[in-house]
């Protein structure tokens, strides 16, 4: 099974996100077929309602509310939403599918390829899957096409070439909820305070991994969890067990490994099953060199078991890192950031562009989760698909905030948009207006096959904006749906550092944009970094966690952090003059050190 089939999986929980995506895909595909406009397009605006709201309809349904009070929603559309909310699959959606080849599903995700040309790649070419489509620029019958120039091909071709890479892999993202449902129902459900932990490549937050490994520390109780994994047969079927590992999978074809273990053996076996392997090899053999079984020794955690081989303590997340066992031989591994140095969050949408929860609401949620301070960035006027607020729209939102900041306690509010960089390297509000906000997120959303000195040079003249705080989710990447734009990255730091630019590290495992040798490379040339979640609702905020591990894998410390600044620190920052900043930032950490 695919990654983007798994996303339509009938055994997966359905939320409006894949409610979305499958009338999506129906008005893609009527479009593909031909149909009336009217109809696709109806399909396609039901898609954006429903994406849009701001409570699940699953709830909605278990409430006993009509959801043909909701707007944009009618009779038919209700009845096909309660089919497959109620029997986790859509009968119309099934027969459409069989009228177009097995690889049509993946074919739609590709980049540069709408309904119209995909229409002509099927019936023209007879091109149902990615390896036709392969074949197709390969022998150039694509560029026969209309709209196939050089540059569309290229990113397609990009693109095909990134799923190639990744074969085989899953994408962290479509992993991660697996594996977390998977570590909620065996704590929810075995016994109170049970040690179940992610390990492989999760743990270490790989950005496509091969299976799940989850670690649980049942003691001696392997007969009684057996038969309690056995109940759980709706989320995953047990192939094996060997020793003390059961092997199984999940109900989305992804392989699982289960590892039993005991309070005495749970750290090293912890480490083992975090890997890579060789890492674990290493480590081995250091006990060896001081003659210590590791594996007949009790632990406490992790840290004491480095400490027994004269090793300082190696994270998870830095465990791939060929030189990290020479750095812990010297102690000379840094106190890296983590999730309790992060103070704001300065990229987070409402329902005021294409969030799905109001100001009130993602504020609260900021506080809940002890954030001193956060900006609600709404998208700009460019980008109308995600209801991009006019400047008026802008100014009457800026106003909410303010009344809402002063009227809260315990966090602070900024007023802040994610602005659009337009093709040419402008914003598409008004410096005037900019001067207005206190964060000014400026981010890439089209155009995105520029070559790479445009694409450069246009991210520069944003930069360049005396008005933009942070660029946003610099590479524009979406693992496994989008590679990444074509820019000088090297060029790109060395302006973010001279304009006193900050770079963002998106926390959204989709993007997990920087990547991490990317962000260790922005934090050597003295970047200013800020790990955002670009949250689009409140679940989304508490994803912090994943750009703090991206960015301990670039080795950043609080210091090469802006929003570890505390409130008011943070205030002095970016009130100061933009191009004082770098300087300012320095002293600012110094005085809070």
């Amino acid at each position: 099974m695919s990654w983007f089939e798994l996303i339509f999986s009938r055994h997966a929980n359905i939320d409006n996100s894949k409610i979305a995506e499958v009338f999506l895909v129906i008005s893609v595909l009527l479009e593909i077929r031909g149909d009336d406009p009217f109809t696709y397009r109806a399909y396609r605006n039901v898609s954006r309602v429903i994406d849009r709201l701001p409570h699940q309809l699953t709830q909605i349904i278990q409430d006993g509310k009509d959801l043909k009070e909701i707007p944009g929603i009618g009779k038919a559309i209700s009845e096909k939403i309660l089919e497959l909310v109620t029997t986790g699959e859509l009968e119309y959606y099934e027969k459409l599918l069989k009228e177009f080849p097995d690889g049509i599903l993946e074919l739609i995700k590709v980049p540069g390829i709408g309904p119209k040309s995909l229409s002509r790649i099927w019936n023209e070419l007879g091109v149902g899957d990615l390896v036709g489509l392969q074949l197709s620029i390969d022998d150039g019958s694509l560029k026969t096409l209309p709209r196939m120039g050089d540059k569309v091909i290229e990113g397609i071709r990009r693109h095909l070439d990134l799923l190639q890479a990744s074969a085989g892999l899953f994408p962290t993202h479509v992993v991660m909820p697996v594996a977390q449902k998977i570590v909620n129902a065996i704590q929810d459900g075995f016994y109170v305070n049970l040690d179940v932990l992610l390990a492989g490549e999760l743990r270490r937050l790989e950005e496509e991994v091969s299976k799940i490994s989850i670690v649980c520390g049942i003691d001696d109780k392997q007969t009684e969890f057996l038969d309690f994994l056995q109940q759980l047969n709706e989320i995953f079927v047990i192939n094996d067990v060997v020793g003390s590992k059961i092997f199984a999978t999940t109900s989305e074809g992804i392989d699982l490994e289960i590892l039993t273990s005991d309070k005495r053996k749970f750290a090293i076996d912890l480490i083992e099953q975090t890997g890579p392997n060789d890492h674990f090899q290493e480590l081995m053999y250091a006990a060896k060199e001081e003659n210590i079984e590791l594996k007949e020794c009790s632990f406490i955690d992790e840290v004491q078991v480095y400490k027994c081989v004269g090793l300082q303590f190696i994270p998870a997340e830095l465990r791939f890192f060929p030189k990290i066992f020479k750095m812990a031989e010297t102690n000379s591994i840094p106190e890296l950031v983590s999730v309790n140095d992060i103070k704001g969050d300065l990229h987070v949408h409402s329902t005021w562009s294409d969030g799905k929860n109001s100001i009130d609401e993602m504020v609260e949620s900021a506080r809940s989760l002890g954030l001193e301070y956060v900006a609600i960035t709404d998208h700009s006027a460019g980008l109308g698909i995600a209801n991009g607020l006019t400047p008026e729209r802008l100014i009457k939102k800026n106003l909410e905030i303010q009344k809402l900041d002063n009227s809260i306690e315990g966090i602070k509010i900024f007023s802040g948009s994610e602005v659009d960089i337009r093709f040419d390297g402008s914003l598409d509000y008004s410096d005037d207006l900019l001067q207005s906000l206190d964060v000014v997120v400026a981010s890439v959303h089209n155009s995105m096959n520029q070559d790479r000195v445009t694409m450069t040079n246009r991210i520069i003249r944003a930069m360049e904006n005396p008005f933009v705080t942070v660029i946003g989710h610099l590479t524009t990447r979406k693992i496994g749906l989008r590679p990444p734009i074509d820019v000088d990255l090297d060029t790109i730091f060395e302006v973010a550092r001279d304009t006193c630019t900050a770079l963002e590290i998106n926390s959204s495992l989709v993007r997990m944009d920087l990547k991490d040798r990317y962000v260790n490379k922005a934090r050597e040339m003295g970047v200013a970094l800020i790990i955002n979640t670009d949250s689009h609702n409140c679940e989304d905020l508490k994803a912090i966690e994943y750009g703090v591990k991206i960015a301990k894998r670039g080795f950043c410390q609080s210091h090469n952090i802006v929003n570890t600044l505390s409130l008011n620190a943070f205030l002095k920052w970016i009130r100061s003059e933009k191009s004082k900043r770098q300087i300012v930032l320095a002293e600012l950490f110094e005085k809070e050190a």
